[in-house]
């Protein structure tokens, strides 16, 4: 929940934009190897996850959280985390850096739903399914926006769940309202 003595945050120089650093090619312009933690690679395809540094979002790791505090941040089994299906509902908590009206730079936790709409090995991309509330849904300069795809991996899978089909169905057939990018 936003601390309420914030009455408007508003995102860091207008964060989001995703941009070729989501990207790894080597000086001959073929991808390299995904051995950096966070970078999805598929068929050719180098994607990385979301950072700080260059998103001023990411995901937090759920497996982390269980671990400092086990009696009470449960998450699903890892055999449930690693064999999630298109149309299932993966629940994550972003980290969002946001900047306050006196300037000062926070990091806002919100957990929210991501569908499933691709399994690309042991990695997920997902369409965000709600709008974080410190984010204004008017601003079409910020990536993190209902509809919006976003790469996840099974260490930030904090609860699973399965929608309704006729609901997959109409989330999964509309055209990402941010596409995360792919080379």
């Amino acid at each position: 929940m936003l601390n309420p003595t914030l009455s408007k945050i508003e995102i860091v120089r207008g964060m989001f934009q995703v941009g070729t650093s989501h990207i790894t090619n080597a000086s001959n312009g073929q991808p390299t190897a995904a051995t950096e933690p966070g970078v999805m690679r598929h068929q050719g395809v180098i994607m990385q996850l979301a950072k700080f540094k260059e998103d001023y979002w990411q995901l937090r790791n759920g497996e982390e959280c269980h671990k400092e505090h086990p009696e009470t941040f449960w998450i699903p089994s890892l055999e449930e985390r690693q064999n999630l299906k298109v149309g299932d509902a993966a629940k994550v908590i972003f980290e969002i850096e946001c900047e306050t009206e006196d300037g000062e730079i926070i990091i806002e936790g919100e957990r929210g739903y991501l569908i499933v709409s691709e399994v690309i090995e042991d990695k997920y991309i997902g369409i965000l399914d709600f709008q974080p509330l410190c984010i204004d849904k008017e601003d079409d300069d910020v990536y993190l926006q209902f509809g919006a795809e976003i790469p996840f991996s099974t260490e930030h899978v904090i609860d699973i769940d399965r929608p309704p089909e006729d609901y997959i169905k109409w989330q999964l057939s509309m055209k990402p309202e941010r596409v995360w990018y792919r080379k």
